[in-house]
């Protein structure tokens, strides 16, 4: 399972030219506020200082750094042919990343290269991230944007059968070689019936 993620997560990390989508809008509500992150003063959204740590919010600003810079995408059009189609359950962090909520649910639908979100009538697009049968449908999913409240992007959901705590490791990441991710605790996925990643899907329907 670890060899499953770190490949999914090197796939979206290794090319710093890689087309990937960058999700500059927020649609948080707007209101800002200054937090000091590692000793510096950074105005980030006041939705993400009330629902994540500093940390959370160090590692997005590290990812921020490599994905801004690269060229955004509009549509799947480049991703060659649609592989396959999953909705899952939309689960956000809630206070520090210990309270997960549900939010209705996310589609992610799977091309040859890439990798189409859609959520309440909105699309993002994520290039490089080839797809891989089974560990592309059962693995990656859809988490909310730390710095951009409202824009959800891929993650790989780390969960063994038999429960454990719930990595949801960030795919989106530029060329940054550092692997973050956020964690819903055993106790939140026994509240909202998840033993394994299935149990996180709604549907999926392969092409």
């Amino acid at each position: 399972m670890a060899g499953l993620v770190m490949a999914a997560v090197l796939i979206a990390c290794g090319n710093a030219n890689a087309n990937s989508s960058s999700p500059a809008e927020t649609s948080g509500g707007g209101a800002t506020t200054t937090v000091k992150i590692d000793g510096k003063s950074v105005e980030v959204d006041t939705f993400t200082v009330e629902h994540y740590t500093n940390d959370a919010i160090a590692e997005a600003l590290v990812r921020e750094k490599f994905t801004s810079k690269l060229p955004k995408i509009s549509s799947a059009s480049g991703f060659g042919k649609k592989k396959a189609e999953v909705v899952w359950r939309a689960f956000a962090p809630h206070g520090f990343s210990i309270d997960f909520v549900e939010y209705g649910r996310a589609t992610v639908i799977h091309y040859e290269k890439g990798i189409e979100i859609i959520r309440d009538g909105n699309s993002w697009f994520y290039g490089n991230i080839p797809y891989d049968g089974p560990s592309s449908i059962f693995h990656i999913t859809a988490v909310e944007s730390v710095l951009h409240p409202g824009v959800w992007e891929p993650a790989y959901a780390d969960l063994s059968f038999g429960g454990s705590d719930l990595e949801l490791h960030f795919l989106y990441k530029g060329a940054c070689k550092e692997d973050h991710w956020i964690l819903f605790y055993d106790f939140e996925q026994k509240k909202y019936g998840i033993n394994s990643n299935a149990d996180m899907q709604i549907s999926v329907k392969e092409y």
